[in-house]
């Protein structure tokens, strides 16, 4: 019963996400392709090989995302989106000796519009702009880190991707925004970068930015970029319509009601043996 629920709720089965690791593997992320297979690579040379992951939830209150920031407040049932990776193999750029002994990778997501005409497969690896924020259509956003943000000591802390975050104002314009609507996190394993996560508050885009145009379900590029200057873009979806908070568990407490109720009338039936009408006693045919 509980896991019929479940399956008819598919993609909504977390709706609030109590863990923020930096590794979405462990955090129940909606797992999204590998980016460097056609169905998600875009564009760039940077070859990196990351599985991509989605989310989507509504903010608890006990949530370490809870804050204020310069007057960008993030509040409890803020809607929330997420794009994050876990790396798969060696590289020397995420474990780049650079200033602090940081990695020199720099973490981009750039959330495209119900207009994005990002498409994986590209005829051309080098066309330029193919991954660009202006293929994500106008209102789409941007938002990253500096190279350097993330080194071991800083394992799981939130950082703001402050890095000239951006929206699409135009077909041929930006607009800086403040990259208080975002945060990321990262997870390390020693001196190795293991997985990242990035956030923005869509709740909190949409009230100090209503002109973007960032929406369930839109298409995200994962951008990817070494200290040297080579990038990767690869693509993927963010998750359909979240429920409330406590909407899931209404649903799995009324069926685990139910079930509870169905194993009781079960044992209450099974006390009594079965009746036998009178006419049928002690007759054969």
């Amino acid at each position: 019963m509980i896991g019929a629920v479940l399956t008819s709720v598919g993609r909504l089965a977390v709706p609030c996400h109590a863990a923020i690791t930096g590794n979405p593997s462990t955090d129940s992320w909606t797992f999204e392709g590998i980016s460097s297979t056609a169905a998600n690579y875009n564009n760039g040379a940077g070859n990196y090989n990351v599985n991509i992951f989605s989310t989507a939830f509504q903010l608890e209150g006990s949530s370490p995302l809870i804050g204020n920031l310069d007057g960008f407040n993030w509040n409890a049932n803020d809607l929330i989106v997420g794009v994050g990776g876990v790396f798969n193999g060696a590289n020397s750029d995420l474990t780049y000796n650079g200033p602090g002994g940081a990695t020199s990778t720099r973490i981009v997501i750039k959330y495209g519009t119900i207009s994005a005409t990002w498409s994986p497969e590209s005829t051309s690896p080098s066309s330029p702009g193919y991954g660009s924020l202006a293929n994500g259509g106008v209102g789409s956003i941007l938002l990253g880190t500096s190279p350097y943000d993330f080194y071991p000591a800083n394992s799981g802390t939130l950082v703001v991707p402050a890095d000239s975050p951006l929206e699409q104002t135009s077909p041929s314009a930006t607009t800086a925004i403040s990259g208080n609507v975002g945060r990321v996190i990262t997870e390390w394993s020693g001196d190795a970068l293991v997985g990242f996560e990035s956030f923005m508050d869509l709740t909190l885009l949409n009230a100090q930015y209503p002109s973007n145009g960032v929406a369930l379900e839109n298409e995200f590029v994962l951008d990817l970029q070494r200290g040297t200057g080579e990038y990767q873009d690869s693509q993927g979806q963010l998750p359909g319509v979240v429920p409330e908070p406590n909407s899931l568990v209404l649903i799995l407490a009324g069926a685990v009601g139910l079930s509870l109720m169905q194993r009781k009338c079960n044992r209450k039936w099974s006390e009594f043996p079965p009746v036998q009408h009178p006419h049928f006693l002690g007759t054969s045919e």
